[in-house]
This record gives C-alpha cells, structure tokens and sequence, in this order.
C-alpha cells in the first residue's frame, strides 16, 4: 500500500495574517494614483492612461506648427501696432526644437527631445537600440515593471499637459491652492470644474465653490 507523507515544513499556514502577507501590494508609482499594484511598479490603468497622452502628444507634431503664430488678442506689451512681443510664438518654437533644455530662467521643454530620452532609457534598460514615439509605446508596458517608472510617468504627464497649453486644449492658468490639509498642489481647470495635480482631488460643485471662496479670502 502507498502512503503520502506530510511535508517536514508542515502544512500550510492558512490563517489569515498568513494570507495577507501572501497578498501585500505595493501602491502605482504615478502621480495621484493609489490603486494597489501586485506586479510591476504601475497599473494597468495608469499604463493605458500614459499611452492615450502619449498619442496624444504625438498628434500635436501637425498642430503646433500652426501655433507658431501669435493668438490674436493675446498678452503683449504696449498699444496694438506698437508692442515689443516677437513676431513668432517662441514657446512653441522651442517645444519643436529637439535640442531645447530648460534652464533656471526659462523652463520650456523639447517635445520630441524628451521623447527620444525617454525613449533612450529605456533602451538602455533592455540593452538595445531604439528610439521615438512609437517605440516607447510598444515598450512601455515592460517599462512599468522597472524601477524609475515613476520618474517616466511624470514626464510623460507634464509633456502632455505642457504640449496641451501650447496648443490652447485648456487654460494655461490654475484655480488655486488646494484645499487638502498639508497638499502643496495646484488646481488645474479639468471638465466643468479642476483636479489638484499633487493628491488628485476633484473640485466639482460645492468643492470647486469653496475653493472659489478661499482664493477670494486669500
């Protein structure tokens, strides 16, 4: 007769501490995301999310060269006719440009320069060669399980909300500080009303109302 014989660890612990530790998470690396993560370092919610802006980012190439120039009724100085602004948007004209870096005195990035470094990251971490938008969109699900995805997801979001200010998407300006005890975030105009950009809360309704109200106190 054939008998089976119990493990000489034991059996199994199936309290449930046990299962709790077995099932820990850590938390998506993205900015203002607190959704639990069980492989990798973001969601796959915030992955898909990244990938939309990113297209969306490339969808400006054939936009923003007819930004260029300046929007009629925009800030200037002195009397129509008579102003000191330039002829050209150099906002834009440095976004376009690959070799732009931000300085202390003026912090414009490259579109397409911070892509090909994103792009040249993560390149690096696999050992191959590749670059530009689309490679990054094929590989950025593998990015996602490497650590320093975080600072990946942060360039990626102010890539996208910068090229969306460049082409006039949505205001440039913010509605306020905001109201989350010990948050230093800004609220920016997002739908009807506007979201911090550091703790992701909504201001919609009466939040929005009172954020309203504490600007005008301030």
């Amino acid at each position: 007769m054939t008998t089976t014989s119990v493990p000489a660890t034991g059996p199994r612990d199936r309290s449930r501490p046990a299962l709790a530790r077995s099932t820990a998470a850590a938390v998506c690396v993205v900015r203002g995301c607190t959704r639990p993560v069980y492989t990798g370092h973001a969601c796959p919610e915030c992955v898909t999310e990244l990938a939309g802006q990113l297209r969306e980012v490339g969808e400006y190439e054939g936009v923003l060269p007819f930004m260029v120039e300046p929007v009629r009724g925009g800030p200037g100085r002195g009397s129509p006719g008579y102003g000191s602004r330039p002829p050209l948007r150099l906002d834009v004209l440095a976004a376009l440009d690959p070799r732009t870096l931000p300085t202390p005195e003026d912090d414009v990035w490259s579109i397409w320069g911070t892509i090909e470094r994103i792009s040249a990251w993560i390149a690096a971490e696999r050992g191959e060669t590749g670059h530009g938008l689309w490679y990054v969109l094929t590989q950025l699900q593998w990015a996602a399980g490497q650590e320093g995805f975080g600072d990946v997801a942060d360039a990626v979001q102010e890539l996208h909300r910068r090229a969306q200010g460049l082409a006039h998407d949505r205001p440039d300006g913010t509605l306020g500080d905001c109201l989350k005890p010990g948050c230093p975030g800004q609220v920016h105009p997002e739908g009807l009303g506007g979201r911090c950009r550091e703790c992701n809360r909504p201001y919609l309704g009466l939040g929005l109302l009172k954020l309203q109200c504490a600007q005008a106190a301030a």
